[in-house]
C-alpha cells in the first residue's frame, strides 16, 4: 500500500495537483473513485499539515474513507464525525454511540491540531456545543493525582453522568468504597478508578459485560454531556482558520442540505412552531456557505465542472461482473 502511494504521488497528475493547490483557493478535480479518494485526501494532508475537513454525501462512504485513511495516518489524527440518526426535531432520542463519536471528534479538535475530519452534510448542519463550553466538560486524571473522591463524584453529577449501581452504558458512573467506575460520554470502554485516601492509586479500562479489567491506564480523559443550551456553535468553530475543505460532489452536498432543512421546517410546522426556528438547531444553507468561503477548497465533481477546467485523475471503479462469465470473457477479449 505504501509502495503504491509513492508510485502514485510521483505521477504527473499529482505534480499538477500540487501546483494548483498552492496557487489557487478553489481547485476543481474529477475522476476520483473508490479507495483512491483516501490517497488524494492523504496527499493534501501531507502537503499542508493542517486540519482537513472532508465532506462526503454518503455516510457509508464517509465511514469507509475514515477507515482507509488509517493506512496512512495515525489513528488519533483521523476523526470521523457522524450524523445523528434522527430526523429533524425528533424529541427524546439519544443515540449513545453516535453522540460518543461526535464528542470524541470535537474534544480531539480542541486538544490537537492537524487532523483529518471526515463527515457528511447532515453532520455539519446540527449545531454543537461552543468550544469554551465543551472545555468545561472535559477532565484529565492520571495515576498519582491528588483528587478527592467526593469531589470527582460531584463533578460527574454536574457533568451530566447518571449514578447507577452497575454501569452498562455510556454516560453512567457508580461509586462504592474507594472505587469509582465511569463510562465517559466519548469513550469506547468504561474506566475503574481506584483511590487510596485522596490519591488515585490505579486506573483500569474494563469490560462492561464481564466487569473484568482489560488493561491498566496511566491517564484518562473524562468528558461530560453538553447541555442543549450550549449547542450554539458548529464544527467550523473547532477548525483552524487555515484548514482546508475537500467537497466530494458539491452539488449533491447542497441538495442534501436543502432537503434536510426543508424537512426540518416541515417538522416544525407540524408542531406549530415557526419554520424560522430551524436555524436554532441547524445551520442554514447560506450560513454553511459563509463558513466554507474562507477556506481553501478542493471540489470533486462528477458532472458539475467542465472537464477542461478540472484536474483529471481518470480513476474508475473496477468492473463488477457478478458471476457473469460471458461478460468477464468479453471484457478480457477487448483488452488482449
Amino acid at each position: 500500500m505504501l509502495k503504491l502511494k509513492a508510485i502514485l504521488y510521483n505521477l504527473p497528475v499529482f505534480e499538477t495537483f500540487r501546483e494548483q493547490l498552492f496557487s489557487r483557493r478553489r481547485v476543481p478535480v474529477r475522476g476520483i473513485s473508490g479507495s483512491f479518494l483516501s490517497y488524494v485526501v492523504n496527499y493534501i494532508y501531507e502537503l499542508f499539515e493542517n486540519d482537513l475537513l472532508v465532506i462526503v454525501p454518503d455516510p457509508e462512504i464517509a465511514e469507509k474513507l475514515a477507515d482507509d485513511l488509517q493506512t496512512f495516518v495515525a489513528e488519533e489524527r483521523i476523526l470521523y464525525f457522524p450524523q445523528m440518526e434522527v430526523v429533524p426535531f425528533d424529541e427524546g432520542h439519544f443515540a449513545p454511540a453516535v453522540q460518543s463519536a461526535r464528542l470524541k471528534a470535537l474534544v480531539a479538535l480542541l486538544e490537537n491540531r492537524h487532523s483529518i475530519i471526515v463527515t457528511t452534510p447532515v453532520s455539519l448542519l446540527q449545531r454543537v456545543p461552543a468550544p469554551d463550553s465543551l472545555r468545561k466538560q472535559v477532565a484529565h486524571i492520571k495515576v498519582g493525582d491528588a483528587l478527592d473522591r467526593d469531589f470527582l463524584i460531584e463533578w460527574l453529577v454536574e457533568a451530566g453522568f447518571e449514578r447507577v449501581q452497575i454501569i452498562d452504558e455510556i454516560g453512567q458512573f457508580s461509586a462504592r468504597g474507594g472505587i469509582v467506575d465511569v463510562f465517559s460520554f466519548e469513550s469506547d470502554a468504561p474506566y475503574r478508578i481506584e483511590f487510596f485516601d485522596d490519591r488515585i492509586e490505579s486506573i483500569r479500562e474494563f469490560d462492561v459485560l464481564s466487569q473484568m479489567s482489560i488493561k491498566q491506564m496511566e491517564e484518562v480523559r473524562l468528558v461530560g454531556r453538553p447541555t442543549e443550551e450550549t449547542a450554539k456553535a458548529n464544527l467550523f468553530h473547532y477548525l483552524h482558520k487555515h484548514a482546508l475543505v475537500f467537497l466530494d460532489d458539491e452539488e449533491r452536498i447542497f441538495k442534501i442540505v436543502k432537503d434536510w432543512t426543508d424537512h426540518a421546517a416541515n417538522k416544525l410546522q407540524e408542531k406549530g412552531v415557526l419554520p424560522q426556528k430551524v436555524t436554532d438547531h441547524y445551520l442554514a444553507e447560506e450560513e454553511l456557505r459563509t463558513h466554507l468561503e474562507p477556506h481553501r477548497q478542493i471540489q470533486h465533481s462528477h458532472f458539475g465542472i467542465p472537464p477542461k477546467e478540472a484536474i483529471q485523475f481518470n480513476v474508475h471503479a473496477p468492473h463488477a461482473f457478478r458471476g457473469n462469465i460471458k461478460m468477464f470473457v468479453q471484457y478480457l477479449e477487448k483488452r488482449l
